[in-house]
């Protein structure tokens, strides 16, 4: 009886619950759960229908969800929490309920909870495995969800029951079954909870048999069923475990190569002898085997851009997968469709979006490499990609492999190689100040046309419940990898590269996420050729949309300045000694902001999601951002930097559209200011270093280029630029605000 009232009342909130407001209905501003010690409120308040209204709408009275209270199921929320702690085992459970008037229609909901003491349980007995070995025994009863001394909790012990039944068929009972026996005495407080397991044949895997339907009816499937088992990945002979059944149906969704998927055994074991076969069935739908995809947006860095993808699902007959996708970037500011400037100004600030980025590959996938699911990836492809006013990346030619292993449901390795023969252009002003290379003649080699290779490794646990929009779950990735002359790189591009970026979100009962995000990276040069040299797209930044949102995107750490002057030469000073040198009073008139990056960077961000609202359209979102990025030893890090902001979601086919406004209150980081002259021929810009309060001795010297004699003003070699300049920078609150637009959540 108490079963039949206990489904009754779980389904009641499914048909009948109403917490919409109208015309004369009170609201629920706040739900208070008292007197409860087993259970956490919040668990507590799953479990019922009344509902408060979102705190934004307690707060503001203005955004949020206001929710209002269903007389009908208010009482029915009493007698749901007593059914779940008898359930518990606490049988003396009382619960008293109030609405408490704030103001005319709008109420808190208090719950009073007395508990009572709990039934324990006096004896707990697993027969049934004494024809198993000890080691495998020892296996399937460990750490179960009910334990003697625990309280005598009945969703407890059905936990139990599915933990046992699911252990034992994945070591090798595909039929096993568990009962239970319990009883209880309510005076003394005590139950005796059995459990009698039924293991029944021990089994191997035997045939793979598939079957495949086409997409549309009447016509002939146009993949084989030898393609299907191959990557099902199930060997007759094995012992029978039913991850190996999940690992097969993963295995075939991720071909994406099918609209349903069904793998199963016979439902009933083979009569006769202890040790059996069973056969696996797969019952397959084809999907879309040749899909073809084009889309287009905008974002604040990339102005307008567009992205097309061809996609054929079993190129070779064998589920391979075939790739092809091509994007563009920076249209409307970049050469040669630069039709639209006035809409993107940052974009435009940037100096490497005048002309357009693209990206090309042909990437080709199989799901089985030498009879091992390793899903081998090999890509090839040609692309320009730049990095917000630090550097830009062309790689004619490109190619990589990846190899991909799940060795759990929820954690994959990914071991790595790339190659490319491409270039990396930076600002001078960079090489100056990282590297000490200040020279033209110095400089152009690293962004000549140079083989970079790199070979490492990506482990992903990946336990979130949506990849898009997570609401409960982690996501841990760690990875490294190494840039190596022994692997194809040249001497110049040599480095050892590994970040660790963990992520976790908690569903709250309103419906609201907290997430959370910890990312930490370190970069080192090696070899002696290169002279301590990290190519700039392997330099850790930070800022921007997806990492501190308080800065614009890279400036978070080291920079140096090319400030806008008027002026065609250097600003000229004397020394007492008669030294001539440059130097350039700080103004506000704007200046090229160059990120250094730097070899260690740590990032931390902390977030509140609202509930959706709005017909579940809307979400807005409070966080809190860190990070550092600096040079040296990793004990040379000076603080962090907190920026906090607002933000609202749109939730849209394509992901969310996100609006975020950080708050950034910290002043411009000191850096080292140069001057870039004019160039006096190809590959010959002076470059000079203006920071105030600098020593550097100029003299003239002549140099013949091109079969011609310049007077050209040079600085002493060797001598580092102080990082002295500071820009001068409004203190306005909306001045210290920095916005950014983007698709997809933070993290």
């Amino acid at each position: 009886m108490v079963a039949i009232l206990a489904a009754s009342l779980a389904a009641a909130p499914i048909r009948a619950q109403d917490l919409t407001c109208g015309p004369g209905d009170t609201e629920v501003r706040r739900l208070a759960i008292t007197g409860n010690h087993a259970f956490d409120a919040s668990t507590l308040a799953q479990l019922i229908v009344t509902t408060p209204s979102s705190w934004i709408q307690r707060v503001l009275g203005v955004f949020g969800t206001r929710r209002c209270l269903d007389r009908a199921e208010f009482p029915r929320d009493r007698l749901r929490l007593i059914l779940f702690y008898r359930n518990s085992g606490y049988p003396d459970v009382q619960v008293d309920t109030a609405l408490r008037p704030v103001r005319p229609h709008v109420v808190d909901a208090v719950f009073r909870i007395r508990e009572g003491q709990p039934i324990r349980i006096r004896s707990l007995a697993i027969t049934g495995l004494d024809s198993l070995a000890a080691g495998v025994e020892r296996r399937i009863t460990r750490n179960l969800p009910v334990r003697r001394g625990g309280p005598f909790d009945k969703y407890a012990i059905a936990a139990a029951i599915d933990t046992l039944t699911q252990r034992l068929r994945n070591n090798g009972f595909p039929y096993a079954d568990v009962l239970p026996h319990d009883s209880s005495d309510v005076p003394t407080r005590s139950a005796t909870v059995a459990f009698t397991v039924v293991p029944g044949p021990e089994a191997r895997f035997g045939r793979v048999i598939a079957t495949v339907q086409p997409r549309q009816a009447g016509k002939e499937p146009s993949i084989a069923p030898s393609a299907v088992t191959g990557v099902m990945g199930i060997r007759a002979g094995h012992l029978y475990r039913l991850s190996d059944l999940v690992g097969a149906q993963r295995a075939l969704i991720q071909t994406d190569a099918f609209q349903h998927i069904r793998v199963a055994i016979d439902s009933a074991p083979a009569p006769g002898g202890h040790d059996s076969t069973v056969d696996v069935h797969a019952d397959v739908v084809e999907g879309y085997l040749h899909t073809a995809r084009l889309g287009a947006g905008w974002a604040t860095l990339d102005c307008f851009r567009t992205r097309g993808e061809y996609a054929n699902r079993d190129f070779l007959g064998g589920l391979d997968l075939l790739r092809l996708s091509a994007s563009v970037t920076k249209v409307g500011i970049g050469y040669p469709f630069g039709f639209a400037p006035g809409l993107c100004p940052q974009a435009r600030n940037d100096i490497y979006s005048d002309t357009l980025n693209y990206s090309a590959s042909a990437a080709f996938r199989t799901p089985v490499l030498f009879g091992s699911h390793l899903d081998p990836t090999a890509t090839i492809f040609s692309q320009r990609q730049s990095e917000y006013n630090a550097y830009v990346r062309s790689v004619p030619v490109g190619g990589s492999v990846t190899l991909t292993r799940h060795l759990t449901a929820s954690t994959t390795i990914q071991p790595e190689y790339q190659f490319e023969y491409g270039r990396t252009t930076a600002q001078p002003a960079l090489y100056c100040a990282v590297f000490n290379l200040c020279q033209p003649q110095d400089i152009v080699p690293l962004q000549a046309l140079l083989p970079f290779a790199y070979g490492g490794v990506i482990i992903d646990q990946d336990r979130r419940d949506n990849v898009d929009d997570p609401h409960a779950g982690s996501l841990i990735q760690t990875e490294g990898r190494v840039g190596s002359q022994y692997l194809g790189s040249s001497p110049r591009l040599q480095f050892d590269w590994a970040s660790v970026d963990a992520a976790g979100y908690l569903g709250l009962s309103s419906g609201a996420v907290l997430a959370a995000r910890l990312r930490l990276g370190a970069v080192v040069a090696q070899g002696r050729e290169g002279g301590g040299f990290i190519p700039p797209q392997e330099r850790l930044y930070a800022g921007g949309p997806t990492t501190v949102r308080g800065f614009v995107q890279n400036q978070l750490g080291p920079v140096v300045y090319i400030p806008n002057t008027p002026l065609t030469t250097p600003p000229e000073t004397t020394l007492a000694n008669g030294d001539t040198v440059y130097r350039l009073t700080p103004s506000g008139r704007g200046q090229r902001v160059v990120p250094e990056g730097g070899n260690w960077s740590v990032v931390a961000n902390l977030e509140y999601r609202s509930p959706r609202f709005f017909r579940s359209l809307l979400q807005w979102a409070a966080f809190g951002d860190a990070g550092q990025v600096w040079n040296g030893s990793v004990s040379r890090i000076h603080g962090l930097f907190w920026t906090p902001g607002l933000g609202i979601r749109a939730f849209t086919p394509v992901g969310p559209l996100r609006v975020d406004i950080g708050y950034n209150p910290y002043l411009l980081p000191v850096g080292a200011a140069y001057f870039n002259a004019a160039a006096i021929a190809a590959n010959a810009v002076p470059l000079y270093c203006v920071s105030p309060g600098n020593t550097i001795p100029v003299t003239t010297h002549a140099v013949t280029l091109g079969g011609k004699v310049y007077q050209i003003p040079e600085q002493q070699p060797g001598a580092a630029c102080p990082a002295t300049y500071r820009p001068l920078q409004s203190q306005g609150f909306f001045h210290q605000l920095t916005f950014n637009i983007s698709i997809g959540q933070a993290f």
